[in-house]
Protein backbone atom coordinates (compact mmCIF):
# COMPACT_ATOMS: atom_id res chain seq x y z
CA UNK A 1 0.00 0.00 0.00
CA UNK A 2 1.21 3.38 -0.94
CA UNK A 3 1.33 6.26 2.07
CA UNK A 4 -1.04 8.28 0.56
CA UNK A 5 -4.02 5.68 0.74
CA UNK A 6 -7.34 6.86 -1.44
CA UNK A 7 -10.95 5.77 -1.46
CA UNK A 8 -12.29 3.60 -4.88
CA UNK A 9 -15.93 5.00 -4.77
CA UNK A 10 -18.02 2.94 -8.00
CA UNK A 11 -21.67 3.27 -8.79
CA UNK A 12 -22.73 0.77 -11.73
CA UNK A 13 -25.71 0.96 -13.68
CA UNK A 14 -27.80 -0.83 -16.40
CA UNK A 15 -25.14 0.60 -19.27
CA UNK A 16 -22.79 2.74 -16.59
CA UNK A 17 -20.39 2.95 -14.13
CA UNK A 18 -19.26 5.86 -12.38
CA UNK A 19 -16.41 6.74 -10.18
CA UNK A 20 -14.19 9.02 -8.28
CA UNK A 21 -10.87 8.98 -6.39
CA UNK A 22 -11.02 10.68 -2.96
CA UNK A 23 -7.84 11.61 -0.90
CA UNK A 24 -9.03 9.17 2.36
CA UNK A 25 -7.51 11.62 4.51
CA UNK A 26 -9.60 15.23 3.45
CA UNK A 27 -12.08 13.83 1.09
CA UNK A 28 -10.48 15.43 -2.09
CA UNK A 29 -11.98 14.28 -5.20
CA UNK A 30 -8.66 13.43 -7.02
CA UNK A 31 -10.10 11.89 -10.28
CA UNK A 32 -13.45 11.27 -11.38
CA UNK A 33 -15.25 9.83 -14.55
CA UNK A 34 -17.78 7.62 -16.45
CA UNK A 35 -17.84 5.02 -18.75
CA UNK A 36 -20.76 5.03 -20.57
CA UNK A 37 -22.86 2.73 -23.25
CA UNK A 38 -21.76 -0.37 -21.71
CA UNK A 39 -22.42 -3.41 -23.64
CA UNK A 40 -22.85 -1.22 -26.63
CA UNK A 41 -20.84 -0.42 -30.05
CA UNK A 42 -21.02 3.26 -28.44
CA UNK A 43 -19.15 2.82 -25.30
CA UNK A 44 -16.76 5.46 -23.89
CA UNK A 45 -14.97 6.64 -21.06
CA UNK A 46 -14.44 9.87 -19.76
CA UNK A 47 -12.07 11.08 -16.88
CA UNK A 48 -12.12 14.05 -15.17
CA UNK A 49 -14.95 16.11 -17.74
CA UNK A 50 -12.43 14.94 -20.82
CA UNK A 51 -13.21 14.20 -24.01
CA UNK A 52 -15.23 10.77 -24.38
CA UNK A 53 -12.83 8.04 -25.41
CA UNK A 54 -14.02 5.00 -26.96
CA UNK A 55 -13.61 1.73 -25.07
CA UNK A 56 -11.66 -0.74 -27.31
CA UNK A 57 -14.17 -3.48 -25.16
CA UNK A 58 -17.68 -2.74 -25.10
CA UNK A 59 -18.14 -4.70 -21.66
CA UNK A 60 -18.30 -4.55 -18.00
CA UNK A 61 -14.97 -6.01 -17.69
CA UNK A 62 -13.65 -4.08 -20.48
CA UNK A 63 -14.84 -0.96 -18.66
CA UNK A 64 -13.54 -1.95 -15.57
CA UNK A 65 -9.94 -2.17 -17.18
CA UNK A 66 -9.90 0.79 -18.33
CA UNK A 67 -10.68 2.57 -15.23
CA UNK A 68 -7.86 0.55 -13.43
CA UNK A 69 -5.76 1.34 -16.21
CA UNK A 70 -6.54 5.12 -15.91
CA UNK A 71 -5.83 4.89 -11.93
CA UNK A 72 -2.15 3.28 -12.99
CA UNK A 73 -1.61 5.97 -15.41
CA UNK A 74 -1.73 8.41 -12.16
CA UNK A 75 0.27 6.24 -9.72
CA UNK A 76 -3.20 5.37 -7.64
CA UNK A 77 -3.60 1.76 -7.90
CA UNK A 78 -1.38 0.71 -5.50
CA UNK A 79 -3.17 3.17 -2.83
CA UNK A 80 -6.53 2.08 -3.12
CA UNK A 81 -7.36 1.58 0.65
CA UNK A 82 -11.13 1.68 0.78
CA UNK A 83 -13.93 0.35 -2.06
CA UNK A 84 -16.91 1.97 -1.76
CA UNK A 85 -19.92 0.49 -4.04
CA UNK A 86 -23.65 2.26 -4.35
CA UNK A 87 -26.65 -0.71 -4.78
CA UNK A 88 -29.48 2.29 -5.97
CA UNK A 89 -31.93 -0.52 -5.08
CA UNK A 90 -31.30 -3.79 -2.71
CA UNK A 91 -34.43 -4.52 -2.15
CA UNK A 92 -35.43 -6.21 1.28
CA UNK A 93 -32.25 -7.30 1.27
CA UNK A 94 -30.19 -4.14 1.02
CA UNK A 95 -31.71 -1.80 3.18
CA UNK A 96 -29.63 0.20 4.94
CA UNK A 97 -25.60 0.82 4.77
CA UNK A 98 -23.49 -2.45 4.66
CA UNK A 99 -19.77 -2.64 5.60
CA UNK A 100 -17.72 -5.83 4.01
CA UNK A 101 -14.10 -6.52 5.20
CA UNK A 102 -11.91 -8.42 3.16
Amino acid sequence: MNEFPVVLVINCGSSSIKFSVLDASDCEVLMSGIADGINSENAFLSVNGGEPAPLAHHSYEGALKAIAFELEKRNLNDSVALIGHRIAHGGSIFYRVRHYYR
